[in-house]
């Protein structure tokens, strides 16, 4: 599946003042010592001394000598830190806090705000790859296991894949709560990782620049981690009927939550399925869903974990919910939509 995205060129942000503010040097007068009088020259009189002030060397020493900021210079600072201060938030702890001083040191960013900030340096774009590539060791990882089972009958490294990677519910009782999002990264079939990375590979660049590294790490493992509760709920719905499932595994949920949450934010978007048939993204997502939402209930066989991509879609719709209410008009003035 292919898509046709509207422009999503990410320029740079420009803000810019509409009156430059300037500050008008104060003036002030010398004092009676510093003033010197013209000396009158007769014919009896030597040359002037070097040693005269001048008026070009008053000026040069009114420069050089230290004087305190005038008062509106101060006052125009103050205004411009109160009127350009980073959020609402600040200006109401300055407005409640200003018995501390306006000397007072920032306050240190916490621990989120300084990983978001960090993080956010990375380009986007790497970060899709990076994901892309992380998914492909540990599909190596799963071919070697496979082969070293089948010709040296070692099953070490297969068992050992099968307890951190498979979501299922015998790892979830034993205490392997990490398989939740390990799952996510792990793909065996060669169709499987080929379907997953390239739906990655088009939906996650755009995704990603649109929400900066660290949104879209936090809607990409978010997803998939809510993708794994959805499967394993299911798993231990249908655990005594007739389908029985041993385990989940695929970057499915995770990559459904990214194209939802793209839908989300532009409906009218158009894909093309197939890389021919064009689709309204609202259209997609809505298919897809119900597809799977209907595949899970009715529980037909298959290899498909429908649970885990309704799951995925479902977050992906309600993130792109809250953001459209959040941030849709600064991206649409970003962007130029």
């Amino acid at each position: 599946m292919s898509r046709t995205l509207p422009g999503l060129g990410l320029g740079a942000l420009r803000c810019a003042l509409r009156r430059p503010i300037s500050v008008a040097p104060v003036a002030r007068p010398l004092s009676s010592s510093s003033a010197t009088s013209k000396p009158r020259l007769t014919s009896s009189s030597s040359i002037p001394s070097t040693s005269l002030l001048t008026k070009e060397r008053v000026t040069a020493l009114w420069a050089r000598q230290p004087h305190p900021a005038a008062p509106a210079a101060t006052m125009t600072h103050r205004l411009l830190q109160r009127a350009f201060s980073s959020s609402p938030l600040g200006r109401i702890r300055d407005h409640y806090n200003r018995s501390s001083g306006s000397g007072s040191p920032p306050p240190r960013p916490g621990v989120i705000a300084t990983i978001r900030a960090r993080v956010n340096r990375w380009n986007p774009t790497y970060v899709v790859y990076a994901i892309m590539a992380l998914n492909l060791i540990i599909f190596l990882a799963w071919q070697y296991a496979i082969s070293s089972w089948q010709r040296f009958r070692d099953p070490a490294l297969y068992n050992w894949l099968w307890k951190n990677f498979i979501l299922s519910i015998p790892n979830i009782t034993e205490g392997r709560i990490w398989t939740l999002i390990t799952s996510t990264f792990s793909q065996m079939s060669t169709s499987h990782i080929l379907l997953n990375m390239l739906g990655l590979y088009f939906m996650g660049p755009a995704v990603a620049g649109l929400l900066g590294a660290f949104n879209f790490l936090g809607l990409y493992i978010g997803g998939g981690l809510f993708a794994s509760m959805c499967s394993l709920l299911y798993q231990m719905l249908n655990r005594n009927k007739h389908r029985r499932v041993a385990g989940s595994e695929g970057a499915s949920g995770a990559i459904y939550a990214c194209l939802a949450f793209f839908g989300t934010i532009f409906p009218q978007a158009t894909f093309l399925l197939f890389f021919v048939i064009p689709a309204k993204a609202w259209m997609v997502v809505t298919g897809i869903f119900i597809w799977d939402f209907y595949h899970a209930i009715t529980s037909r066989q298959g290899l498909t974990d429908s649970a885990g991509h309704a799951g995925g879609i479902a977050f992906g719709v309600a993130s792109g919910l809250y953001a459209r209410q959040k941030y849709l008009g600064s991206w649409r003035r970003s962007f130029r939509l």
